[in-house]
């Protein structure tokens, strides 16, 4: 993903040069920022699309139409190599480019023979030198275009001479009266012969050749003329008479009405494609041809024939099946997952509703499975997962669906039950099972689960919901002593269980220093450098992992935990902003949310005056964010309490703008520096033209007023690249970042 659109020096292109399509798959951010570019600067009018993952990458270019794709050898890991080498079969009008940080011989070598026309080496890579690759390369694809166009030609012209040599024939036999006359033209005819002989001896040679399959055919499908590629793609015997074949003794039988209907439309003097799955006829193996058939009119000796040319795409057939698996199926396990698993649910409650028998939803994780990890490894998590998965096929049914929703957490689909009691028994079976030794590398790991079931149609008829109620059935279960199972039950006071038993971890987490900041990067649009971040708070809760705020903040608001919360996000993020302050050589600044609460209090200056005392942290590195909202619910204390923080050096921003109910004069009246346009606005702005108005009126309002402006859920590159034309200064979202912590960030800034 971009870390950001970067305006550079245009550069005229010449005339004579088609507008590029170009693909950038990098492996970061800020390589693919780099390249955009000088991409840029090498070409003005390229049209450059960005993709930040294989499955992305790959979707485009199988639907896409670029002249040259630039692909990072180490994209998602060691699938930029995979990716590279599916690439040619998938889009074979594009140049390949692989695209490596460092020269590394090994890994041009690599790249080269996964099938890449070149490999690229960030470092010191100049516009003029993408140019000259961009220009071969795409001359190059190009040129291979024409070969096959040329070839279609060939076989044409083989026919024209076919027709001319039959001509001659006739002529020859009209002068044999004429003694002199027949000895003239019989030898201009055995020299047009001769040359007839020569070309088609030349283009049969090219057409035997060329890396495409020609075929000619009859409007019937019979063959009337194969080159050798056709023939290997098909897997003809050497000693085999091609002109017995026929197209549909090939076909396989789904594909016979496809088959029937484009011959008809070429035949009909429509071209077109058709892809066709075909048997090779020594191994039976079964390919994916994609077919472009044309007519050829019937002469006055001959019936209007066919010309086809076939191109081989099993194996990109094989890439979007991977895929397809990939997107549905655990890639640790190989089980379904949630995507899959729901799917299935749904399809299993309409045979449910029509057989009248009962189905369960089984929802279960390992106990204490994070302690598996923070002690053993997770390679060592990792295998025991396996094994787990595992032991849960070998539990249920061979009709039954069992599928890993994420982490340690595993789901079990029954159905066709004859009653609730067939799932206990799974339950127990599998409570039982778990419970036995593992051996991983030599050691003896223990573990244990608990279960919870839902059941339809006793307890819901939606599958999220089944599975969300097999979930509240599971915390009833650990509650009540683990290594059991417990069936959902519509009287379980759940709810309130869960916020008191939340509400008592949240207090041991500040004891304990459970909490943790996450740091979401902001970009400036123009420069696509990283100035600033906002400081997200996350709690690591010891069982159930990182906790995002959405789950315990309510919480910590209902409880009065949010004070204290908050003193802790504001004391951590003076303390980070600092160490960034004293290792940064350009400014950077932490922006910092206030809650509701927070803002209410009359000693929330003193409280922070004291902190900037005790962290010695500089005013200036530091942005609070208050919502509208907050600002609306008593404007005159949110005045006074601003002018306090304003006076001390603070920056100010009005947080999710545009929701809330303020008015320009309050907006004038508060000493803001800068305002915040909620992602909601974002997100719709390129689908509702009322949105992107909204959009464009605050960054021209804050402009009006300088004031800065950050665009917040920043997820595309439409997006950003609205952003950029309207003017607005920065950016955050996942396009440019998620949030990360202090650590990775500071890894990051140290690369810019």
């Amino acid at each position: 993903m971009n870390e950001a659109l970067v305006v550079g020096k245009n550069q005229e292109t010449p005339a004579a040069e088609p507008p590029l399509r170009v693909l950038i798959a990098a492996a970061r951010p800020e390589s693919d920022a780099q390249l955009t570019a000088i991409l840029r600067e090498a070409h003005q009018e390229a049209a450059i699309e960005a993709h930040p993952s294989v499955e992305t990458a790959l979707e485009a270019l199988s639907g896409g139409n670029f002249d040259i794709a630039f692909i990072s050898v180490d994209l998602d890991g060691e699938e930029g190599i995979e990716l590279i080498g599916v690439a040619p079969t998938i889009a074979p009008k594009t140049a390949i480019i692989g695209i490596v940080d460092h020269r590394d011989p090994e890994r041009d070598a690599q790249c080269l023979s996964a099938g890449a026309l070149d490999c690229l080496v960030l470092e010191g890579l100049t516009p003029a030198l993408v140019w000259h690759v961009v220009r071969f390369g795409v001359s190059r694809k190009r040129f291979e275009d024409r070969l096959r166009a040329n070839n279609d030609q060939m076989v044409r012209h083989l026919i024209d001479l076919r027709d001319a040599k039959e001509r001659a024939e006739e002529q020859g036999s009209a002068y044999v009266g004429v003694a002199e006359e027949l000895s003239i033209a019989k030898e201009e005819l055995e020299e047009a012969l001769s040359k007839a002989e020569d070309n088609e001896r030349r283009y049969r040679a090219l057409s035997d050749t060329s890396p495409v399959g020609i075929w000619q055919m009859d409007t019937k499908g019979n063959t009337l003329y194969m080159n050798d590629s056709i023939k290997r793609l098909l897997e003809v015997p050497d000693d085999y008479d091609c002109l017995t074949i026929q197209l549909e003794s090939l076909v396989i039988g789904d594909d016979t009405a496809p088959m029937h209907a484009a011959l008809k439309r070429w035949a009909d003097g429509t071209p077109g494609d058709a892809e066709l799955r075909v048997t090779g006829m020594r191994t039976g193996e079964q390919y994916h041809l994609v077919m472009s058939g044309v007519g050829l009119p019937a002469t006055a000796r001959d019936a209007a024939t066919i010309l086809v040319t076939a191109v081989d795409v099993s194996e990109r057939k094989k890439a979007e099946a991977a895929m397809h698996h990939m997107a549905h199926h655990d890639a640790l396990t190989g089980l379904p997952n949630r995507s899959l698993f729901l799917q299935r649910i749904e399809f299993s409650l309409s045979e449910t509703t029509r057989s009248g028998s009962y189905m369960a939803v089984l929802f279960l994780d390992l106990d204490h499975f994070k302690d598996v990890n923070d002690t053993l490894g997770h390679p060592v998590g990792d295998e025991l997962l396996i094994q787990v998965s595992q032991r849960l096929l070998n539990c249920a049914r061979g009709s039954d669906t069992v599928a890993r929703l994420g982490g340690d957490e595993f789901a079990i689909l029954c159905s066709n039950l004859k009653s609730p009691d067939q799932a206990a028994e799974l339950a127990q079976r599998i409570v039982e099972t778990i419970a036995h030794p593992y051996n991983i590398n030599g050691d003896e790991i223990h573990t244990a689960t608990s279960i919870g079931i839902s059941t339809f149609p006793t307890d819901a008829k939606e599958p999220a919901r089944l599975v969300s109620f097999a979930d509240m059935a599971l915390y009833t279960a650990k509650e009540q002593g683990r290594s059991n199972y417990k069936f959902f039950d519509a009287k379980m006071d759940e709810v309130v269980q869960r916020r008191k038993a939340l509400e008592n971890e949240l207090r041991d987490s500040l004891l304990s220093e459970q909490l943790r900041l996450h740091f979401q990067p902001q970009i400036d649009l123009i420069s696509g450098r990283l100035v600033g971040a906002e400081a997200l708070i996350r709690w690591q809760h010891p069982v159930r992992g990182l906790v995002y705020p959405g789950e315990f903040i309510p919480v910590a608001e209902q409880c009065g935990l949010i004070s204290p919360i908050g003193q802790w996000v504001i004391e951590a993020s003076f303390i980070q902003a600092k160490r960034w302050s004293q290792t940064l050589t350009d400014p950077f600044r932490v922006s910092i949310n206030l809650s509701a609460v927070q803002f209410r209090q009359k000693n929330l200056v003193q409280r922070i005056t004291e902190m900037v005392e005790s962290t010695g942290t500089d005013p200036d590195t530091i942005e609070f964010e208050i919502t509208e909202s907050m600002l609306m619910e008593n404007p005159d204390q949110a005045v006074k309490a601003m002018w306090g923080l304003h006076e001390l050096g603070f920056s100010l921003a009005i947080d999710d703008f545009g929701t809330g109910f303020s008015s320009l004069a309050y907006l004038k009246k508060f000493p803001v520096d800068c305002l915040k346009i909620d992602k909601s606005f974002i997100s719709d702005m390129l689908d509702d033209p009322d949105y992107a108005t909204i959009t464009s009126s605050i960054i021209k309002l804050a402009h009006s007023l300088n004031l800065r402006v950050v665009a917040e859920g920043v997820e595309n590159v439409q997006q950003a690249a609205f952003l950029l034309e309207e003017h607005c200064d920065l950016v955050q979202g996942y396009l440019y970042g998620k949030p990360v912590d202090a650590d990775t960030l500071a890894k990051r800034l140290s690369a810019a």
